[in-house]
């Protein structure tokens, strides 16, 4: 095969080696998506102060200046009654200092916002633990479940606060639920219609919440996230000045336009932004936004924070937080290069990680490698709802799609974009998950060019002009395009093309902006397009419907079925009515949300994840690859492996409130 130009950029090697063998930096034989040094209670509901004979807590020098000028309440009047401790990944920490990370504005609540700044939110039933296997109590102390599932009982913690210290209890939710999941203005789609559908959310008492569920749900704690914890984005106290049914309406029209607003739910969407520091919307998460410029946003420590440490410390440690701006994500890891950042990851391109090893000393940083915990770094996917009814017959044919997977070398891939450190896989949960079968993950993943070649012949997709290409029966030249963004997986499908071309298939590469990509695919104007497999730990695997193994629940967008998905969620009124088989994925992904008993969910889950090693709904390449995290040497707390990627949080599992820098001198 002819190696093209693009394709090199993916380092070889042997190069990486060289770079390595000089190098502090730890390389395993394979990569660790779990620390083996992680302390225990990471993995374990989180002991209470009182637990560990806590009754006198610490707080930052910065706080305790402000308590002794009458500025603030004591720590321990700040504290929950019994607040839950963390403990420390190393060492106990100590409080000061500003931590510096670099990111683009969109991607501040994605990537290194949450992954330092807690700017992803202190969610209220947990964090996911760092194996992606569950989630514990965190500002909720507790739930339980009704008999059926479809309700949940959530009890909140006695005596947590917003950051401007009012309390935070049941009030938020039924604020939440009747004032704004409620009101067609801020919310035009009904809660019913949510995934999963909320009925109604009753207040008990103060410290208490009920949500009732259109359908079981025995799994939503895992997700809650997605669905409860926007009650933790609208403190009632607060937002209640900017909603009409707590103001007079004409002077909250006029106070809305002074703003720049047409309407006052769009002042109210814009009142609730929490990274603007005049807005001074209270949070629950360990920063608060404290000043914002043309290049940066700082963030200062939340004197509220209901969390301390084994010692009674109140965390955070730092100070604050700065995230300075850069206009794209290459700058980004320019700046990571140089040691201008206390830690950076996400986004990080594997093929830079000899790049980073190397400017370690001049950079005055360490480089771990972490995994990406991806089932794939890129999933290939096929419009099987394609506008062209020939296209369509084609790429629904299962031969075309086998021929496609067994035309990949995925240990070429490996070894020259990830240092053969990553897994060639099938598009399946990953293997730490439940429900994994070693051949969901080998399904069709052998490299036959010729067997590829054959089924494409069988189907009358042949070269008839001589020109090493081929047509499609009717004769037309099959020329198809991949729509993509720029991304750590550009390298894979840039090689992945090579392997196409040499069975005859024609593939042209588009990059497009994210907001193209999402109008194109929903308009169903592609023929390929690739994303990154997350989902697929159990933490969201047949808890939350997945787009990637039948077409159900949001994302169409970033799905191979978006006709399909349009007709499964609207009832059969828009997009395209699905085939049989198609349908039955459908009760099976249904049938493994709402099902409490286990051996359902598994038969359910096991369903799903056969049909797709059959029939290749999405084609895998590699995963579970190295990531390169880049940590200064100043910085400490941060584990040496883990897992970066949505299911985890972009490592906010990791208790970034717990990192701290070294004390200035």
């Amino acid at each position: 095969m002819q190696t093209t130009r693009k394709s090199v950029l993916c380092v070889i090697f042997v190069l990486a080696v060289g770079f390595m063998l000089g190098s502090s930096t730890v390389w395993a034989d394979s990569v660790l998506s779990v620390d083996p040094n992680l302390p225990d209670s990471w993995f374990a509901e989180r002991p209470l102060a009182s637990e560990l004979g806590i009754s006198e807590f610490n707080e930052s020098p910065m706080l305790a200046e402000k308590v002794a000028k009458g500025e603030l309440p004591t720590v321990r009047e700040r504290l929950p009654l019994d607040p839950p401790t963390i403990e420390p990944y190393e060492k106990t920490g100590n409080y000061g200092g500003v931590a510096h990370v670099w990111a683009r504005g969109l991607d501040m609540g994605v990537g290194d916002g949450r992954m330092l700044a807690g700017l992803s939110g202190n969610y209220l039933l947990g964090r996911v633990t760092p194996d992606a296997q569950k989630v514990l109590p965190n500002l909720a102390k507790d739930w339980k479940y009704s008999e059926d599932a479809t309700q949940i009982t959530i009890y909140l913690r006695e005596g947590v606060k917003w950051s401007d210290g009012h309390p935070f209890t049941a009030d938020d939710f039924t604020f939440w639920w009747e004032h704004v999941a409620l009101n067609e203005d801020l919310n035009p789609i009904p809660p019913k219609l949510w995934q999963p559908g909320i009925l109604n959310v009753e207040k008990i008492d103060d410290y208490t919440v009920v949500f009732t569920f259109t359908a079981p749900s025995p799994l939503v704690h895992n997700t809650f996230h997605k669905v409860g914890d926007r009650a933790t984005d609208n403190p009632a106290h607060y937002m209640k000045q900017f909603h009409i049914a707590f103001r007079n309406k004409d002077e909250l029209l006029e106070e809305a336009a002074k703003a720049g607003f047409d309407s006052w739910d769009q002042y109210y969407d814009h009142m609730l932004n929490k990274n603007y520091p005049e807005r001074k919307r209270p949070v629950l998460d360990p920063y608060v936004v404290k000043e914002r410029g043309l290049t940066y946003i700082d963030f200062e420590r939340n004197p509220y924070y209901p969390f301390v440490d084994t010692e009674g410390n109140q965390l955070p440690y730092l100070d604050g937080v700065r995230i300075n701006l850069v206009a794209d994500r290459a700058m980004k890891r320019v700046k990571a290069f140089e040691g201008n950042a206390a830690i950076a990851g996400p986004h990080l391109f594997s093929s830079d990680i000899p790049l980073y090893i190397e400017g370690e000393e001049r950079g005055n940083y360490e480089t771990y490698i972490w995994s990406s915990g991806l089932g794939a770094e890129s999933a290939i996917q096929l419009n099987l709802t394609h506008l062209d009814p020939e296209i369509r017959e084609v790429f629904n044919d299962v031969r075309f799609r086998k021929a496609l997977s067994h035309a990949l070398d995925r240990d070429e891939i490996n070894d020259r974009c990830f240092f053969g450190m990553a897994t060639p896989r099938q598009t399946t949960v990953v293997d730490s998950s439940m429900y994994f079968e070693p051949h969901y993950a080998t399904a069709h993943i052998e490299y036959n060019p010729e067997l590829s070649k054959q089924l494409l012949d069988e189907m009358g997709i042949v070269d008839t002009n001589g020109d090493g290409l081929r047509e499609l029966p009717s004769g037309r030249r099959l020329s198809l395009t991949l729509l993509y963004l720029d991304s750590p997986a550009t390298a894979i499908i840039e090689l992945a093309l090579e392997f196409f071309r040499d069975i005859g298939i024609e593939v042209k590469l588009d990059m497009v902006s994210r907001e193209l990509l999402t109008e194109r695919r929903l308009a169903q104007n592609f023929d390929l397009s690739q994303w990154h497999l997350d989902y697929v730990t159990d933490i969201y695997f047949g808890t939350t419907p997945s787009k990637t193994f039948a077409p159900i629940g949001s994302g169409a967008e970033y799905s191979p079925w978006p006709g399909w998905m349009a007709w499964v969620n609207s009832d059969g009124t828009a997009g395209d009515e699905p085939p049989a088989e198609i349908k039955q994925l459908v009760e099976w992904s249904n049938g493994l949300i709402q099902s409490v008993d286990e051996a359902d969910r598994e038969m359910y889950a096991k369903n799903l994840l056969q049909a797709q090693a059959d029939n290749l709904w999405t084609i895998g390449t590699v995963g579970q690859a190295p990531v390169p995290i880049i940590v200064a040497n100043n910085f400490h707390n941060v584990p040496r492996y883990g897992m970066l990627n949505d299911d985890v949080d972009w490592g906010s599992v990791y208790f970034p409130e717990q990192f701290f820098l070294d004390p200035i001198e």
